[in-house]
């Protein structure tokens, strides 16, 4: 059902979406009370409106379900940090020494290079700088997702993340 949830940094975009759903809501009641007033009662007239209304309740659900599920700005340990975190076939390991090694396939993770070894850092409570020898910085930024820890790329503005969720523990 993630197809269903809206995101957008489009100023004013949650308004118009808000209304879309409020507009679809109210013509499905329409076509419903329309439909119970003819005569005969015709099970197709229902069809429509029980439609809208299914599509209404489940972009609702969806999009509460999806908002209750990030955490945008966990509180974790520097020792929960420690360890090997997994985006598919990439792997990043940070160690308590502060070094990292990431195995990546060529140009598919947030890491950088295929493989690198460097060090890491945390920037305030919720950033995770990598550092590689000759190498530029590369930002990670600490979410919570579904109750599980994330390191996703960093974004300065939160509507503007792509939504994937990057490595995980």
């Amino acid at each position: 059902m993630r197809f269903l949830v809206f995101r957008s940094a489009v100023p004013f975009a949650y308004l118009a979406f808000t209304l879309g759903l409020l507009a679809m809501f109210i013509l499905a009641c329409w076509l419903t009370v329309r439909a119970f007033r003819s005569r005969p009662h015709r099970l197709v007239s229902f069809i429509l409106p029980i439609l809208l209304l299914l599509v209404v309740a489940l972009t609702v659900s969806a999009n509460l379900r999806e908002e209750t599920a990030l955490d945008p700005n966990p509180i974790v340990a520097a020792t929960d940090l420690l360890g090997t975190w997994r985006d598919g076939p990439a792997v990043l390991e940070l160690r308590s020494d502060s070094s990292y090694r990431c195995n990546v396939p060529a140009g598919k993770a947030l890491c950088g290079a295929s493989i690198e070894n460097g060090r890491w850092e945390r920037d305030g409570d919720y950033v995770l700088v990598l550092e590689a020898p000759e190498r530029q910085r590369v930002r990670l930024r600490l979410i919570r997702y579904a109750g599980i820890l994330h390191l996703t790329d960093e974004q300065d503005e939160p509507d503007m993340w792509s939504g994937h969720l990057g490595f995980h523990r």
